[in-house]
């Protein structure tokens, strides 16, 4: 019951309970290139009036900063070699 009542919280403080209750997790990886490219479309800075941008980022540059984790939710290596710590 304790670990279910920390369900909203996305962070290595849950991951580590989850050894302890004894709960079976199913963790499925995607791909990381469709990973980099979903997220390319999602979140990458658009063309607009108000950000004063011309063009979108080239995908070669967003998959940089992809790989190097700096993009709004970190490394995607990062985050899945904590779920197989876990496991």
């Amino acid at each position: 019951d304790a670990f279910l009542g920390t369900r909203g919280q996305n962070d290595n403080a849950s991951l580590a309970n989850l050894r302890q209750t004894g709960l079976k997790v199913i963790y499925v990886a995607r791909n990381p290139k469709d990973a980099a490219v979903s997220m390319y479309f999602q979140r990458a800075p658009l063309p607009g009036k108000r950000n004063n941008i011309k063009r979108r980022m080239p995908m070669d540059a967003w998959c940089a900063l992809y790989v190097k984790g700096y993009v709004s939710c970190g490394a995607f290596v990062d985050h899945v070699a904590r779920w197989h710590a876990v496991s």
